[in-house]
């Protein structure tokens, strides 16, 4: 039987051109939509309320009216090309009579809409993307969050009468100012108003009545004021009736562009994301911009690191199994097999300090937040702490009963008010042992705050706003709280308790907390088994294992990996093959294997601020690298190509 129905598939021709127009409409669109968002800018009403005011030269509260009519015009000439409009009706009248003072339509036109209504069409369209961590490290022209906020028709009736009691309180449109007040009271009890205004708001509103200030000589001050109260409430108020474009859609879209442009480059590492630019493609220089070139070897004098044109200074003994540059990046601190830490100059990577008093290897070192203190644990069970400025020792903790594997100040920054008796704004630390203990402590008093008991911990991490405590023993990773307050009373369900558990798939050795989120979602960890390295998110629900990094070689030694970069771009780590492998954090692709050392490579820190990493081995020494080009030599940390 022969079907009536046209199952004939559209033209694809058709179909392209079809879409083409639509693209060019829109592009058309959200052009003239900023360049009416920067006449408004220009003539100081824009729509987030700002008075501030910058001419063409820079001056102050300088208007430019000429250029905000010419960038206005030619909007509306790039609308009138595309038939099209920014703005609904409803919008249009909208902004006429709130800009107006035109009460009573205002509120008519938002009465009418449906309760339910919000703009939600682009709700999701700044959602933190798979190939971006934190893209506001790319916010390229604007601070501001564009995601549209869902005001309801309801609200922004609220909101609309609040501003009508003011400007009838302080007599904005009267020409009788004796009797604003009861007017404004009147106002605030009518039955319409009530409605929308729950006790407390109008309550607040009637307080005002009795707070008037005395009046003021006549001026054109008010007009202004009033003028940039009106675009704030119409900026708050527009997502009820505007469900067209959100407020700088363009800024929006072209901030995700630098961000794909940056999640695009495997060897990214921009210490300012405003240096890229949308005019041509980015790609970083490896030379320029990624420390893959060895500087400085850190040796024990016997000559066994080679040399050759490398600056070579005299330090450990015996193996290096920790490496870690101070939060101010000015000095670097290892701890080694020998029984002894020693604090580097970063600069000159002279020693400054030899730590000497352990009685067996140092296994750990730590630094406070303040860079003034030291930590360091050992295989002989005590935990010393140490002036970092002087290389003195200030205290011994001697709870533990058996190798100290982990070390982390809680706490602690130039801007706490509090210091201890060395100067230093650390209040508090953590430590944990093969003893199956992990203890809080008071660096004041020299006791422990708090145990948490029963499970060997091989290391653990702080985010880095000290809310979290994330250790790893076995296969397990758990989070613990932490308290800011030194005095908080523990007990069951209380800061300190269990409150995430995630099972691995092999024993892990160790694991490195991301700087990028402040609460610690991101970690990595070395797992022996698999000879992988995981980077968990932790606060996936569930928590979940987002990249998989491999190649390097680890079975028998703890090896310590580290996020690495500017941004935390890169995941480093060594290997008992004695190289320094490097990773993409975002694609998970191996990008570089460094040699150079003759054993296995313990630990690697990166010095965010130099743009240099090191790394320590059994060989004996430190490695410091750099970039092939060195800063003074380059003009800039990146090039577009």
């Amino acid at each position: 039987m022969h079907s009536l129905e046209n199952n004939e598939s559209p033209n694809p021709a058709q179909q392209n051109v079809a879409v083409e127009r639509q693209r060019r409409s829109e592009r058309m669109r959200l052009v003239a939509q900023m360049l009416l968002e920067e006449a408004e800018e220009m003539d100081g009403v824009g729509l987030n309320g700002d008075a501030g005011v910058v001419g063409i030269g820079g001056a102050e509260n300088e208007l430019q009216p000429g250029l905000t009519f010419g960038l206005a015009a030619v909007a509306q000439q790039v609308l009138f090309a595309t038939g099209e409009q920014l703005e609904t009706s409803e919008a249009q009248a909208l902004r006429a009579a709130v800009i107006g003072g035109d009460w009573d339509a205002a509120l008519a036109l938002l009465s009418s809409l449906p309760p339910n209504t919000a703009n939600q069409q682009y709700n999701n369209h700044n959602s933190d993307h798979s190939y971006n961590y934190n893209l506001s490290n790319y916010n390229y022209y604007s601070e501001t969050n564009n995601t549209t906020n869902n005001m309801s028709p309801a609200e922004a009736i609220a909101l609309v009468q609040e501003q009508r009691f003011l400007e009838t309180l302080f007599g904005v449109t009267s020409t009788n100012n004796n009797n604003n007040a009861r007017d404004a009271l009147l106002l605030l009890r009518r039955p319409d108003v009530a409605a929308y205004l729950p006790h407390p708001r109008r309550a607040a509103l009637a307080a005002r009545l009795m707070n008037l200030p005395p009046p003021s000589p006549p001026s054109s001050s008010p007009k202004q004021t009033t003028k940039l109260q009106r675009a704030s409430l119409l900026a708050r108020i527009a997502p009820a009736v505007f469900p067209s474009i959100p407020r700088a859609r363009l800024t929006s879209l072209l901030n995700d562009a630098i961000a794909f442009q940056a999640s695009r480059c495997l060897y990214h590492n921009v210490r300012d994301p405003s240096d890229l630019s949308l005019l041509q493609d980015h790609v970083c220089v490896p030379a320029l911009t990624f420390p893959g070139t060895c500087w400085r070897v850190l040796d024990d004098g016997s000559g066994r690191s080679g040399g050759g044109d490398e600056v070579v200074a005299v330090g450990h003994k015996d193996e290096v199994w920790m490496v870690t540059f101070s939060p101010d990046a000015r000095r670097l601190a290892s701890a080694s097999k020998d029984c002894s830490a020693i604090i580097w100059d970063a600069d000159t990577f002279q020693i400054l300090h030899t730590l000497r008093g352990h009685v067996d290897h140092v296994s750990v070192v730590a630094w406070s937040p303040d860079s003034r203190l030291i930590l360091t644990g050992s295989n002989d069970h005590s935990v010393k702490l140490w002036d970092a400025i002087s290389g003195l020792c200030i205290s011994t903790f001697s709870a533990h009963g058996d190798t100290i594997t982990a070390l982390a100040f809680v706490g602690g920054n130039a801007n706490n008010s509090f210091t201890n008796s060395s100067g230093s704004t650390a209040r508090r630390f953590v430590s944990s042992s093969l003893d199956k203990n992990v203890l809080l402590w008071s660096i004041e008093t020299g006791q422990v705050l708090h145990k948490w008991t029963g499970v060997r911990v091989t290391d653990f991490g702080i985010s880095h706003d000290g809310s979290r405590l994330i250790t790893v023993s076995d296969k397990r990773i758990r989070v613990f709280g932490l308290s800011d307050n030194i005095n908080t009373v523990l007990g069951a369900n209380g800061p300190k308790d269990e409150i995430l558990s995630v099972q691995e798939t092999d024993s892990i050795t160790s694991i490195s907390v991301a700087q990028d989120t402040p609460n610690g979602r991101y970690i990595l960890v070395n797992v022996s088994g698999s000879q992988e390295i995981h980077l968990w998110d932790l606060d996936e629900q569930p928590p979940r294992v987002i990249r998989t990094y491999a190649g390097h070689k680890q079975s028998r030694f703890v090896i310590r990996s580290s996020f690495g970069g500017y941004h935390d771009t890169f995941v480093v780590s060594g290997s008992e093959d004695s190289n320094v492998y490097v990773w993409s954090r975002e694609h998970g692709k191996l990008l570089e294997i460094l040699k150079g050392h003759t054993g296995t490579v313990n630990s690697i820190s990166w010095n965010r601020e130099r743009n240099i990493f090191a790394s320590a081995s059994d060989d004996h020494t430190i490695r410091i690298w750099g970039v092939a080009v060195p800063p003074a030599s380059s003009a800039s940390t990146s090039t577009s190509a």
